[in-house]
């Protein structure tokens, strides 16, 4: 279904924070090699199911190297990906993994509330990217 190298996104398609994050993530990667993919997807039901996940919605997942990352492990393996200056922000995951997921937590449970009024439309070329069968 997907190829060891492929490096894929999946969020929440009905939230408008996650919609909002995507969007963020699209403008500010260093290159093109990502994938996105909304929770809601058969593509998204099938591959983390073939990888044991059981979906949470609230939860951020990250495939990158044929690995899965989830919550604030996900983040900071995505920043890797993003531009300066916020690649730089990987230094703080040398803090305590229970005390990152309680940020990443404290967050994910407010993202509705968080929603940005703006919505993200991608390119045509950007829209490429989608994975939603």
């Amino acid at each position: 279904m997907e190829s060891p190298e492929n490096k894929i996104v999946f969020y929440d398609g009905d939230c408008g924070f996650c919609n909002y994050i995507v969007g963020f993530i699209l403008q500010n990667e260093r290159n093109e090699s990502l994938h996105f993919a909304p929770l809601q997807s058969g593509f998204s039901q099938t591959l983390l199911a073939e990888k044991g996940i059981e979906i949470n919605y609230s939860t951020f997942y990250y495939l990158k190297n044929n690995r899965i990352y989830s919550k604030s492990k996900g983040f900071f393996e995505l920043l890797k990906e993003l531009r300066f200056p916020y690649r730089a922000l990987r230094i703080f995951r040398f803090l305590p993994l229970f005390l990152t997921d309680a940020v990443y937590d404290f967050i994910a449970k407010r993202r509705r509330r968080l929603q940005n009024p703006k919505c993200y439309f991608p390119t045509p070329l950007q829209r490429k990217r989608f994975l939603s069968q």
